[in-house]
């Protein structure tokens, strides 16, 4: 089946789709998304090579699971992956499975492909060959392509390189390549790819990348009628709220450090509360004390 969506604020629910044609039939999409404002909870979606096309626009998967082999998730829109399930199937013996292929065109556009906290594992059929066949995190298809991969659990079927290059040097000093806080036996970064495109970044600059900036999600997700049936089962977790947490703690403890090596009368941005209660899922439900959180203070927040 080869499935395609293209009116604005689609959504689909507990649904499978699947293009059965096989890793030898080469690309097979199972499914093609250019639908603004789009989600996605709890759909399956099955193939082997170039499985899910996030053609363009904004788009939101949650609590999904897609499988294939090569670039089985590429295309150009805004897409943010949360809590998905992503297994990499056994490719022909002369190929090698990676995940992503984002195809920014232009340093200016809005596109990108950002998982936060999935899964990225092996099918059974494939795990016995995952040292034959690597797995890689994503390649360069078009000049400015754009991943990042955030708080997901990568498995030991991650080449320790982590990204592949598409060919030559095409796109290795202009591609934006990052992973932050990720966890598991494929997480490791000492021997990652060491291109220009290849990034390390803070937490600050992760939130440039969260539900509420990166797809604008807090002015529509809410109107999708989904969000109850979400809550319900799993909280719907923002990266802004996550990222949030993790930097409010970093403070913290650099506010440990900073106590013994700076005068008392010394100002600092790192001047974290000494009782602050811990942060809500929401940004603007946070409750301190009187000693405000620092990042707060700093950002307005």
């Amino acid at each position: 089946m080869d499935a395609a969506v293209v009116g604005d604020g689609f959504i689909a629910k507990d649904l499978w789709i699947e293009n059965s044609a096989g890793a030898e039939k080469h690309q097979a999409v199972a499914l093609r998304v250019q639908s603004d404002k789009s989600v996605f909870y709890n759909v399956r979606l099955d193939g082997y090579q170039d499985t899910l096309y996030v053609h363009t626009h904004r788009q939101f998967y949650r609590e999904c699971t897609i499988t294939g082999t090569i670039d089985f998730i590429f295309g150009d829109s805004a897409s943010i992956f949360q809590n998905c399930l992503i297994l990499a199937r056994k490719p022909m013996d002369n190929q090698q499975n990676i995940v992503t292929a984002q195809g920014r065109k232009d340093r200016r556009s809005t596109g990108g492909i950002i998982l936060h906290n999935c899964t990225i594992s092996a099918d059974p059929e494939y795990y016995p060959f995952r040292d034959k066949l690597p797995t890689f995190l994503g390649r360069p298809w078009k000049e400015y392509s754009r991943t990042f991969v955030m708080q997901s659990q990568l498995d030991d079927l991650i080449n320790p390189k982590g990204w592949l290059p598409w060919l030559g040097d095409f796109g290795l000093d202009t591609c934006f390549y990052t992973e932050i806080d990720n966890r598991g036996p494929g997480a490791d970064k000492s021997q990652r790819a060491t291109w220009r495109g290849v990034k390390n970044v803070d937490l600050i600059h992760a939130q440039k990348f969260t539900v509420e900036r990166f797809i604008q999600g807090k002015t529509w997700l809410p109107q999708t009628g989904l969000r109850e049936t979400i809550l319900h089962r799993n909280p719907l977790l923002s990266v802004d709220s996550v990222v949030h947490e993790l930097l409010a703690e970093k403070i913290r403890l650099k506010s440990l450090v900073d106590k013994r090596t700076v005068a008392p009368s010394t100002p600092s941005v790192f001047a974290a509360p000494q009782r602050s209660m811990p942060h809500n899922q929401s940004r603007s439900t946070s409750k301190v004390f009187s000693d405000e959180c620092a990042y707060c203070k700093e950002k307005g927040h």
